[in-house]
């Protein structure tokens, strides 16, 4: 049996990660997922900016996914 986990830092091709895939493509459940599997690196994930420079919080802003931008601001202890 293997136990398997998300990597929030998972890269993409440069700074892109996971989280802010999940928050770009507007998936609450994936991102309490991460939350929930890497609960000492959520923070961390969620203030790291990508390749533009944008974090996961902005990713889900600019694309409208306000559950996700909710689920962001309630659940980070700090935003920067």
């Amino acid at each position: 049996e293997r136990n398997y986990f998300v990597c929030l830092f998972e890269s993409l091709g440069g700074q892109f990660y996971a989280s802010a895939f999940a928050s770009a493509q507007g998936s609450v459940d994936m991102v309490t997922l991460m939350k929930e599997a890497q609960p000492e690196r959520f923070d961390l994930a969620l203030n790291t900016e990508d390749i533009l420079k944008m974090t996961p919080l902005h990713r889900a802003a600019i694309f409208d996914h306000v559950n996700v931008v909710e689920f962001l601001i309630n659940n980070v202890s700090s935003l920067f």
